[in-house]
């Protein structure tokens, strides 16, 4: 395989006990840290063009595909690893042990927006063609270039839990603890660099609001997916206070902490509300996909984040462009 792990092992259309239906490929193998056993559920899809459907935005219409409209090519992925996390002794334990993903490789970015704006979590990723580069680094930090032939066969012969009994309505007979996105940085990470991906490459502009982290966590947010834009090929700048009220032109505008409070102080003048509008709107001008990192902390100022963000969303509508909200405090799914 071109990622350089030859050594790892495939497990091809599998079957295994407790999980309903077939798994394209899982990926089994060592941990490149831990050295434990390390496995990625991998559904492939060849789709090109893609579009949510119009009566039901969890589901999505192929080109070119007759039938019904498909569910989210990494729910499937997610849904293998849940039934397995639910199901098999080898995850009991809280180790890190699986991931999801799916692999668009014929689409681009831009045929299948709606896919990569899509929620998703820690065991839903997804690539496509033009994210070759990522795809390589998330698998080198799963797999390490050593032979998975154990791990197949621990997997292989992991039994079940004694008290599992999947429903006819298919729904798991043990519950596995709930994580939250910020608990996962790759993820989150992951998340937010590919609904930026999607936004920019979008018909209509938008503003993306990330919600739900701490100041110093949105801080390191908008440092390392700066970070992972940049490697990617885009002008992906953060905005500090020196250059705030004259932002650089870029593709991507991730806007901090400090930067939002000196906004919110400016609004406090007399004519507050009108300077807020007209700072974000030229935050707005300056890049392609303008990003604003809503910290919790906000309120320890004495303003609510949600009444920030809906100013944003406020100022967005009037400026033309759409708003689009992460809330990376959800649960996992």
């Amino acid at each position: 395989m071109e990622m350089g792990l030859d050594a790892v092992d495939l497990m091809v259309e599998c079957e295994l006990p407790g999980v309903q239906g077939e798994a394209d490929v899982i990926l089994a193998g060592r941990h490149p840290e831990t050295g434990d056993h390390s496995y990625v559920v991998t559904e492939l899809k060849q789709w090109q063009r893609v579009a949510t459907d119009p009566d039901d935005d969890e589901r999505f219409i192929v080109a070119n595909m007759i039938g019904k409209p498909k569910p989210h090519p990494a729910e499937q992925t997610a849904r293998t690893c849940r039934a397995l996390l639910a199901s098999h002794d080898l995850f009991s334990e809280p180790r890190d042990r699986l991931v999801g993903m799916a692999y668009l490789h014929n689409a681009a970015d831009h045929q299948v927006t709606d896919l990569l704006a899509a929620p998703r979590n820690r065991l839903a990723y997804v690539f496509t063609r033009d994210s070759r580069g990522a795809l390589k680094r998330f698998l080198r930090r799963r797999l390490a270039p050593v032979s998975g032939r154990e791990s197949v066969k621990l997997l292989a012969d992991s039994t079940l839990f004694g008290a599992y009994r999947p429903d006819p309505a298919g729904h798991q007979g043990r519950v596995h603890p709930e994580f939250r996105i910020r608990n996962d940085w790759d993820g989150a990470t992951h998340w937010v660099t590919t609904v930026l991906r999607a936004t920019f490459t979008a018909d209509q502009k938008s503003a993306v609001l990330v919600t739900g982290l701490s100041r110093l966590e949105a801080s390191q947010l908008a440092s390392t997916t700066a970070e992972f834009l940049r490697r990617a090929g885009y002008r992906a700048r953060l905005l500090t206070p020196e250059d705030a009220y004259e932002p650089p032109r870029c593709d991507m505008l991730l806007c901090g902490e400090s930067t939002l409070e000196q906004a919110l102080i400016r609004a406090e003048e007399p004519a507050g509300r009108e300077v807020l509008g007209s700072y974000v709107r030229s935050l707005f001008a300056a890049a392609q996909v303008p990003v604003f990192m809503l910290s919790t902390d906000l309120s320890g100022m004495g303003r609510e984040p949600e009444a920030f963000a809906a100013v944003l969303r406020e100022a967005a509508a009037d400026a033309g462009l759409k708003a689009r909200t992460l809330s990376l405090d959800s649960d996992f799914h």
